[in-house]
């Protein structure tokens, strides 16, 4: 039918309405089919994005956990880290803690002193001393 044209990359259109609509953050339109969120890990800020490639990984120190995301959800909590790309929070090593919001490597987890422990999984506060 000479009246059907394609749907452009970066809109969405739906049948029985003339006016396209923009692809929304989050997600990606290609034109050919239907619009795509983009996964668990990855963000997208942008209208009218028109592939798979425009999904950015997470940022360091937050989390992407759901298809969709305009911008990362959640800021990773203590006592754990979340690497660039992360979808679920990492837990840090036994014998070390993190008592601070967003970090984004192993490397912010701190060792306990000698003579400390962590009595709590995880570990969210400074050491306590160790008793015996």
């Amino acid at each position: 039918d000479k009246d059907c044209e394609e749907c452009e990359a970066g809109y969405i259109c739906t049948a029985g309405d003339p006016h396209p609509q923009e692809c929304i953050p989050g997600w990606y339109c290609t034109g050919k089919d239907d619009p795509a969120p983009c996964p668990a890990g990855t963000y997208q800020p942008k209208f009218r994005q028109v592939s798979n490639t425009a999904c950015l990984p997470c940022k360091a120190g937050f989390l992407c956990s759901r298809d969709g995301l305009a911008a990362p959800d959640i800021p990773c909590p203590k006592g754990f880290y979340c690497p660039e790309g992360a979808n679920e929070t990492t837990q840090c090593p036994p014998g070390t803690f993190n008592d601070d919001y967003m970090a984004g490597s192993e490397e912010e987890c701190s060792p306990c002193p000698a003579g400390f422990y962590c009595p709590d999984v995880p570990c969210t506060q400074s050491c306590e001393i160790a008793t015996l």
